[in-house]
């Protein structure tokens, strides 16, 4: 999987969840929205999705964006709990 691929399908993922709207989002490059997962910190311990990750490697192995964020978790001490990316409410 290439970045560009992993931010169409977080935008795909992200548009069918309706947590920001279409417009807003369309604005958003491809390296801010997959920085702003790979930046996002566990709700438990604080640490980020990327951190201590080879981000490109996972990248390289992951089929979909399901499988990247499995293998992301794969690689930590615990399941960490990403729900929550803030989103800027304006551009």
């Amino acid at each position: 999987m290439t970045r560009a691929k992993l931010a169409e399908q977080l935008r795909q993922r992200l548009q069918e969840g309706g947590e920001i709207p279409s417009e807003a989002l369309a604005g958003f490059d491809d390296d801010f929205i997959v920085s702003s997962y790979l930046d996002t910190a566990c709700e438990d311990c604080g640490k980020k999705l990327a951190e201590g990750v080879d981000v490109d490697q996972v990248l390289a192995e992951s089929r979909d964006l399901d499988d990247f964020f499995n293998l992301c978790v794969n690689t930590k001490d615990h399941v960490h709990a990403f729900a929550h990316v803030r989103w800027p409410t304006e551009l």
